[in-house]
């Protein structure tokens, strides 16, 4: 069985490759500004946090399967289970150790010894600018210039996005969306501190924040 990665980039990097592919492996712009501070991920498609703090919690949907296996729902076989890796690539050394990779394993307390669950997490050190395959791919990462770069693919996908007429209007329209997208959060949270006032009317609500009044309604009973 092949295993699953599940890749989360915790970054800030204002490279149009890495806005390109968080538009494009998310499905949505919103993807690229989801990196705020002090949120851990909760699915394939949430992306965490920098501070090192929040990230322990991952795996934590593997571990509640083997507690239903445990109290008697036999949910999957064991070996059925795909192996997992979960990769961090964050903007900063998060841990703190100086080192390009930071592997994290289950193990058992008592013992020492690993506990082969088939889970995975790796720390990728965006920082690290090393001599080595790693430094030079986090460089490439952070970098926005192609004729800068050291890997050929990636260099490729920032001269298209940043030269070729296709590229451009693509860009365009993920900027386009992510402003549409923070206007739109904006108009939200206005309502939602009017609503908590209790002065104006439904009406009067969507019409100053620019919302439906279906939606205002919406707001008003979450």
């Amino acid at each position: 069985m092949s295993p699953r990665v599940r890749l989360c980039l915790i970054h800030n990097l204002r490279s149009p490759f890495m806005s390109a592919v968080g538009t494009a492996v998310h499905g949505s712009p919103k993807a690229h500004k989801t990196c705020q501070k002090g949120k851990s991920p909760l699915s394939c498609s949430d992306v965490g946090g920098a501070a090192s703090g929040t990230f322990h919690r991952v795996g934590c949907l593997r571990t509640g399967v083997f507690l239903l296996l445990y109290l008697g729902f036999k949910l999957a076989e064991f070996d059925n289970l795909p192996e997992t890796w979960v990769i961090f690539i964050t903007e900063n050394d998060v841990i703190g150790k100086g080192l390009p990779l930071y592997s994290v394993e289950r193990c058992f307390l008592d013992t020492g010894e690993r506990f082969d669950d088939g889970s995975h997490i790796l720390y990728v050190n965006g920082a690290y600018r090393g001599d080595t395959a790693i430094g030079k791919l986090m460089h490439d990462f952070s970098c926005t210039d192609a004729a800068d770069m050291y890997y050929g693919v990636l260099a490729e996908r920032v001269k298209f996005f940043k030269e070729s007429k296709e590229g451009i209007e693509i860009m365009c329209r993920a900027m386009e969306a992510m402003r549409n997208q923070t206007l739109k959060e904006g108009a939200i949270d206005s309502a939602k501190r009017m609503l908590s006032d209790g002065i104006l009317t439904l009406e009067k609500i969507a019409e100053y924040a620019g919302l439906s009044l279906d939606e205002v309604k919406k707001l008003k009973k979450e």
